[in-house]
């Protein structure tokens, strides 16, 4: 292949080269045996003839002119020409850098996603594993490492708020597994060796002890209070139905649209929390504490309120429905005189 270019280079030189296209033939010669793109040769033989035939050219139509001063015009043409070509050749090589150095920066951020991308989901795979941890301390390591990941990519945020809703639901189901049964930690506080004193000190802190566990806890705050400027409007799914978040601390958490049936947040902390538009049906909240809790829009149908705190007409008044919700009778008598259609079965939609 390429003694067959030089054959035909030699071929073209021979031909052209002392006739009017010499010194154009020439370049195009040594561009194509040096694999450089047409183009190019293309444009240095342009340059070649602006500067070299386009001079005499315009100098051969003055026929007044002595050779002397035919040579001078010649040659300033040649340096306006060259001044033009110049600046063209600068302007044309700042184009073509800046078209290399955005390729450059454009490449380099898509290997820096594609390593960043990497190192998340290393991050995530291990945070996963690390729930299924018996010991506690790793468990509530992977519960941070998933939500730290969750604020730092938009792309896994969701898929890491339905893990964390899915290990709510399987390791703090209603009705509770055995082994969360009061009686079923007694059991263990009898095996304890210590005084009778002791024993009886040991079952009161159980007693006042919250109910929820740590990991359980920390993932359902890790839930409340997650980056949410990366959410549509609701499109993050948050399902905890038939849970076990008794005593539950979620203060200013943000559960919009959450679907909160049949668990049981009995005593929960719920204060400044956002529950708009939550679905709590059959809902256990009693003696739960409501100080500024946001309800609009909340679907109380058959909800427990009995003896829940700080909870007035006021935030009532602006959920969806509280048919057949069980509401203590003060709070009761006034909804039924300023808002009797709450009460009412709700219409299907």
């Amino acid at each position: 292949m390429l003694g067959d270019v030089v054959r035909w280079g030699v071929a073209v030189v021979e031909r052209y080269m002392f006739g009017p296209f010499g010194l154009i033939a020439i370049p195009i010669v040594l561009m194509a045996l040096w694999s450089v793109p047409l183009v190019w040769a293309l444009g240095v033989d342009l340059a070649i003839l602006l500067l070299w035939r386009l001079p005499k050219w315009q100098a051969g139509y003055a026929s007044t002119m002595t050779e002397q001063e035919r040579f001078e015009r010649e040659n300033e043409a040649r340096k306006t020409l060259a001044q033009i070509v110049g600046g063209a050749a600068v302007l044309a090589g700042l184009y073509f850098t800046s078209v290399n150095l955005q390729i450059t920066q454009t490449t380099a951020m898509r290997n820096q996603e594609i390593t960043q991308e990497g190192q998340i989901t290393e991050r995530l795979t291990r945070a996963v594993d690390q729930l299924g941890n018996e010991k506690l301390e790793i468990r509530l390591g992977g519960i941070t490492s998933l939500a730290r990941i969750a604020r730092d990519s938009k792309k896994d945020h969701q898929r890491i708020i339905a893990i964390l809703t899915a290990y709510i639901r399987a390791n703090a189901p209603w009705p509770p597994k055995q082994d969360q049964l009061p009686e079923e930690r007694f059991k263990k506080l009898k095996e304890v060796e210590a005084s009778d004193e002791e024993r009886q000190l040991l079952m009161h802190i159980q007693w006042a002890l919250p109910v929820r566990a740590m990991d359980i806890q920390a993932a359902l705050s890790a839930i409340g209070h997650r980056a949410r400027h990366y959410e549509e409007e609701d499109n993050t799914e948050i399902i905890l139905w038939y849970t076990d978040l008794r005593r539950a601390f979620v203060r200013k958490a943000y559960l919009e649209s959450a679907v909160l049936s049949g668990a049981h947040l009995e005593d929960a902390l719920l204060e400044d929390t956002y529950l708009n538009k939550a679905i709590l049906r059959g809902a256990h909240l009693e003696g739960a504490d409501f100080e500024r809790v946001r309800l609009d829009g909340a679907d109380l149908t058959g909800a427990y309120l009995n003896g829940a705190q700080n909870l007035t007409v006021a935030q009532l008044s602006t959920v969806k429905s509280l048919y057949k919700a069980h509401i203590d009778p003060p709070l009761m008598d006034q909804i039924k005189r300023q808002y009797p259609h709450l009460l009412e079965k709700p219409s299907k939609e």
